[in-house]
């Protein structure tokens, strides 16, 4: 009997025991774990939590670097690089603030 098997016999003597509710809640846990695995590797992927090139570009904004800046937001992999890219290239037009930075926070939720 190879460790596959005795785990699944092990799991099996587990749910006889306890039926269907410690059945039920074997299933969810698995589902549970299954949607945490498959919404790490989304926020990977979108770039969730890589802010570093962001701060960087918003450091170079401040001090009037605006080519440096737009520079650090190309090549940012944050999923939030596209809006301050639209931020930047709204401030030098942009008549109302008001509606711009709600317009930006409507874009950022």
């Amino acid at each position: 009997m190879n460790i596959i098997e005795h785990a699944f016999g092990a799991i099996g003597t587990f749910v006889d025991l306890g039926g269907p509710v410690v059945a039920i809640l074997l299933l969810l846990s698995v589902l549970s774990l299954a949607v945490i695995l498959f919404k790490l590797w989304q926020f990977r992927g979108a770039g969730v939590g890589r802010r570093a090139a962001l701060t960087t570009a918003l450091t170079h904004w401040d001090q009037g670097a605006e080519a440096a800046a737009r520079s650090q937001v190309s090549r940012s992999q944050s999923h939030l690089a596209p809006i301050l890219s639209e931020a930047m290239s709204a401030a030098a037009t942009a008549p109302d603030r008001a509606a711009l930075a709600e317009r930006l926070n409507a874009r950022a939720e």
